[in-house]
């Protein structure tokens, strides 16, 4: 598994539940996996969430145009006396044909607001994952370094006597 964490490449990683760590200086293994998680982090491309963010915003626009047709269609339909001519009918079929589209372009709006948090959800699980192998990687370098700060004590003390 490859891996890499902070921007700027400062190799510090503080926040919720995470303490602060530099970047440890043994191994060229956690280095790599820092470099590799900024890079897995800089991955989600804004101009793609912002496209369909646009899309959206416009598919709202769509849907909004559309009910304020359907409601002036409709009040007209309403103060017709007579529903039968060819005009109101005409004019129903139009508002029930502008209430299909609106249905179908509010269909659009949730794919791709749906496609969109599988997206998100999907990148956030990857770096929570990464985020906690990273965390277990410290906490072993931390024992690893207890362990040996321990010997070192253990036998300064020895020959100390």
């Amino acid at each position: 598994m490859s891996m890499n964490f902070l921007p700027g490449g400062s190799g510090a990683i503080s926040g919720p539940g995470r303490r602060a760590a530099a970047a440890p200086a043994q191994g060229p293994d956690m280095s790599q996996y820092l470099e590799e998680f900024h890079k897995s982090v800089q991955y989600i491309p804004p101009a793609e969430l912002q496209r369909q963010l646009k899309l959206l915003r416009q598919l709202d626009e769509r849907v909004a145009e559309m009910r304020d047709k359907i409601s002036t269609d409709c009040a007209a339909y309403s103060a017709a006396k007579s529903k039968d001519t060819p005009e109101m009918q005409a004019l129903k079929q139009r508002i029930d044909a502008t209430q299909k589209e609106c249905l179908d372009t509010a269909d659009e709006k949730i794919n791709l607001v749906t496609n969109l948090y599988t997206q998100l959800e999907a990148k956030m699980r990857e770096l929570d994952d990464k985020m906690t192998f990273f965390d277990e990687a410290m906490m072993q370098q931390d024992q690893m370094q207890a362990a040996e700060e321990a010997e070192d004590d253990g036998g300064e003390r020895k020959a100390g006597r």
